[in-house]
C-alpha cells in the first residue's frame, strides 16, 4: 500500500495494512545515536529505519525522505538574530539564552511584560506575508502529493496559549487571565491576525493537513483552567479552525500534558488529530473508547519511564499492549509521548521499530 493511502486511511478511521510510526528525538540523542551509526549528517541516517513519518527540508536528501509525510518549507524566523553572546531574538522580539551546544533554550526576555493597552497597540507584530516567508508553490504541493507525500503545513512555533506568554512573562498572563481581560482579548486578536494570515496562505497551497502546537497542560492537569480556556483561547482556535476547513480537512493539535477536560471542545472546533497522548498523563483506554471514533490518537509511547528507564523487552510489551488497545478501527498513529532524552538506552530506541514491526500490522494478531 502507498504511504500516503495508508495515512489517509488512519485518519479516516479505517485499517490500512500496517499502522504509521512517528518517533522524536532530542538533539541530544540524535547526536548519540548518529555517533553510534557512524553518521556525521542526518541526511545519511538510514531510511531503512522509519517505518512511516519523515520530515524533509531542502537541506535533506531524497534518499532520506523517501515516502511519508512532507512538512511544507516555512521561513519564520524562529532562530532569530544575536543580540548578544549567547542570546537570540526572535521576530517577534522574544529573547532566548540557548545553553550547551545550543540545542536547548530558556527565554530571558518577554517583550510585552510592561506593557499596557496603548503600547500592545504600537507593537510591531510579525507579518504573515512578509516577502520570501513561504519558499513553496500550489504546484510544488500537487507535486509531493503525485509522489506519494502526505503534505503537512503549519505555524512556524506555537500557536496563542504559548506564544502569549512568551510576549508577556508567564506570570504577568496567569495574572491578566484574572485582572486584564480586555488586555488579554487584545494581544490574542493580534495573534489571531497573524495565524490567520498564515492560515489562509497554507489553505491556499492545498496541504493536507495543519499542525498546531500549544502545550496547556501539565502532568496532573491544564495548566490554564477549563473555564478559562473556554473564555479566552476556545474562540481563537475556532476562528483559526474555520478558517483552515474549507480547503483544509485535517487539523492536527498539540499539547502535552493532561488536557482531557478540553478534548470534547477541541473535537467541538474541528480538531482530527490529538497529540501526544502521554500515557504517563492519560489513561489510552478510556480515550479509545470515548473518543477513538472522534478523533486520531497520535503518540502513546512514554518516553518518561519506560523508554529510559526499562528494558527492550519492557518496550516492546508495552508498544504491543498499546497497539493492542489504540489501534483496532483505524485512528491511531505510534509515536513517542515527546523527545526520546539522552538518557534513553540505544537498545530501548531499536525495540521500538522491532516491536511496531512485529505488531503493527493489519489485520492485528496480538
Amino acid at each position: 500500500m502507498e504511504w500516503r493511502e495508508r495515512f489517509l486511511r488512519i485518519l479516516e478511521h479505517e485499517e490500512p495494512d500496517r499502522l504509521p510510526l512517528d518517533v522524536w528525538l532530542s538533539p541530544a540523542f540524535a547526536a548519540k545515536l548518529r555517533s553510534l551509526l557512524g553518521y556525521d549528517e542526518m541526511t545519511r541516517f538510514s531510511p531503512d529505519l522509519w517505518l512511516g513519518i519523515k520530515s524533509i527540508s531542502p537541506s535533506v536528501s531524497e534518499d532520506f525522505a523517501r515516502k511519508g509525510v512532507v512538512h511544507v518549507p516555512f521561513i519564520h524566523y524562529g532562530i532569530g538574530v544575536w543580540v548578544e553572546p549567547g542570546v537570540m531574538e526572535d521576530e517577534w522580539g522574544v529573547r532566548r539564552s540557548l545553553t550547551g551546544a545550543g540545542t536547548e533554550s530558556r527565554i530571558v526576555y518577554h517583550p510585552l511584560e510592561r506593557a499596557d493597552e496603548d503600547s500592545l497597540d504600537r507593537y510591531p507584530f510579525p507579518d504573515p506575508n512578509a516577502p520570501g516567508r513561504f519558499k513553496i508553490t500550489r504546484e510544488d504541493v500537487e507535486r509531493m502529493k503525485e509522489d506519494g507525500y502526505w503534505v503537512v503545513g503549519g505555524f512556524g512555533a506555537d500557536t496563542f496559549w504559548c506564544q502569549a506568554w512568551y510576549l508577556r512573562g508567564f506570570k504577568r498572563l496567569m495574572i491578566d487571565l484574572y485582572e486584564n481581560p480586555r488586555f488579554i482579548d487584545k494581544l490574542l486578536s493580534k495573534l489571531l491576525e497573524y495565524y490567520t494570515g498564515i492560515g489562509r496562505k497554507l489553505a491556499d497551497l492545498g496541504v493536507d493537513q495543519v499542525n498546531m502546537y500549544d502545550d496547556i497542560a501539565a502532568q496532573t492537569g491544564m495548566i490554564v483552567s477549563p473555564r478559562l480556556w473556554r473564555r479566552y483561547f476556545k474562540p481563537c482556535y475556532k476562528r483559526l479552525s474555520d478558517t483552515l476547513k474549507p480547503k483544509i480537512k485535517y487539523i492536527y493539535y498539540h499539547s502535552d500534558g493532561n488536557l482531557k477536560p478540553i478534548i470534547p471542545d477541541l473535537i467541538e472546533i474541528g480538531v482530527n488529530i490529538l497529540n501526544p497522548i502521554q500515557p504517563d498523563c492519560m489513561n489510552l483506554a478510556e480515550l479509545k473508547m470515548e473518543y477513538g471514533d472522534k478523533i486520531t490518537l497520535w503518540g502513546g509511547l512514554s518516553v518518561q519511564d519506560t523508554l529510559p528507564y526499562g528494558t527492550p523487552e519492557k518496550v516492546k510489551e508495552e508498544i504491543k499492549r498499546t497497539i493492542e488497545i489504540c489501534a483496532p478501527g483505524g485512528g491511531f498513529v505510534l509515536g513517542t509521548s515527546n523527545n526520546i532524552t539522552q538518557d534513553t538506552p540505544i537498545e530501548n530506541f531499536f525495540a521500538i521499530y522491532e516491536a511496531a514491526r512485529k505488531y503493527g500490522r493489519y489485520p492485528l494478531r496480538i
